[in-house]
Order: structure tokens, then sequence, then C-alpha cells
């Protein structure tokens, strides 16, 4: 629904308004989210007012790689705040879920199974891993944690300094 729901903003509102920019980067955070519970979803870049539901699932590859365009470009042209602490986008949370991506990438696209018995893997690419860490960099952009766990989780304590993203 969120995906919809934003597809529709980006459609009535342009993906380069205010609100189109905060549209883009929700419809990909909620395709990570369910890139990581399902695979292959099928990655829909429009506005759905039908009652279609036919919708074939794009690979998992195809869909990390739109998202990192979509992302990447989010980032470098948009007029997001570098940061925010009242439940909008930010250049910040566009930075965090970038790495996010790209780490999940890694993982799905460029490890393979070495044997399920003990466990092992083998990885065939650390790129997405290398883009991982230069992206979450960016995101931390060299905040210091201060706060105890329970000062950083109280639910009196939204909005503070050192929260990346949340939905208000």
């Amino acid at each position: 629904k969120t995906i919809n729901l934003s597809n529709g903003v980006i459609s009535y509102a342009g993906a380069d308004s205010e609100l189109g920019q905060e549209a883009r980067f929700l419809r990909n955070y909620g395709y990570y989210i369910l890139t990581q519970q399902f695979g292959d979803v099928p990655y829909i870049t429009e506005y759905i007012n039908s009652a279609e539901k036919n919708y074939p699932r794009t690979p998992l590859n195809d869909v990390y790689n739109a998202m990192i365009e979509d992302l990447t470009n989010l980032y470098n042209s948009s007029s997001l705040p570098a940061q925010n602490h009242s439940g909008k986008a930010s250049k910040q949370a566009v930075a965090a879920l970038l790495a996010k991506v790209y780490l999940a990438a890694g993982w799905d696209i460029d490890t393979s199974l070495g044997n399920a018995i003990d466990g092992s893997y083998n990885v065939n690419s650390t790129s997405n891993f290398s883009q991982a860490a230069s992206w979450a960099e960016k995101a931390i952009n060299g905040i210091s944690l201060t706060m105890s766990f329970e000062d950083k989780w109280s639910p009196f304590n939204e909005g503070n300094e050192e929260e990346i993203f949340s939905i208000q």
C-alpha cells in the first residue's frame, strides 16, 4: 500500500517536487522491506488505480539496481534537507537506505552458499559491500553516539539528534 500511495503522490505531484522526493524515498523504503521478506517482487513505479492484480515478479538484482539508481539520483539532485528529525525524508535517511540496499545486494547477489551443512559461503564480489560502507559513512557523517540505550529508544525522546529516520 505504501508503494502504491507513493506512486500516486509521484504521479500527481511530480517526482522532483518536495512531496515527490519524499514519496520516492518511501517507495524505495517499501521495496527494501519487501525484498528482505520475499526476494523477487513486482517492481511497479506507476500508480495503480484499477483492479488489476496480476503483476510478475521482477528479479531481485533488477529491483536493487532500480532502487540504487533512484536513491542515488535522489541524494545527488534533490532538495531534501541534510537531516530531519520530525519524520520526513532527508539526505541522511537516503544515504542510510542506500547503505542497506547495497549491503543486501552484497549478500543476496554477490554471495553464494558454499556448504549448507557447515554454513560457509563464498563472496564473489565486494563492490556492493564497499558501496554499503561508503554510504553508511555518509549517513553517519561523523555524528557520535552519546545517548544511553534507554534514552535513545524512549518514546518520550523522539526526534533526537541521533535519529536518522523515523515514521511519525
